[in-house]
């Protein structure tokens, strides 16, 4: 391929969806997290974002999140965040999905589970 020209077949051409494991120590990611509260959490997906959408050209496309059961509890901090950051050169909240969310009180999902 020539230096310079676009490829067509780059993965940015093919899809719109990135699964990101959050917050990190979960799923596949690996480290340590050093990260006390949701809000933190938040701060730090959005700046690795912004970095995604600056490394791969993604920038100025509406983003929509979701998140699943344990995953569900982190997408409305996420969310916040990102309007929050009003920076629409590197990310836009078009919508947010959640499936089975793990969000409020632990007593009330422990019943609700019985």
């Amino acid at each position: 391929m020539n230096e310079g020209m676009p490829n067509y077949y780059s993965w940015t051409y093919l899809t719109n969806v990135l699964f990101v494991d959050q917050p990190l120590g979960v799923g596949f990611s690996q480290g340590q997290l050093d990260t006390s509260n949701e809000v933190e959490i938040a701060k730090y997906f959005k700046g690795f974002y912004k970095q995604f959408a600056k490394t791969f050209n993604v920038r100025d496309s509406k983003v929509y999140l979701t998140g699943s059961g344990y995953g569900g509890h982190y997408v409305p901090y996420i969310a916040d965040e990102l309007i929050q950051g009003s920076d629409s050169d590197h990310f836009e909240l078009g919508g947010i999905s959640l499936s089975t969310p793990g969000i409020g009180a632990s007593n009330a999902l422990e019943q609700a589970s019985e």
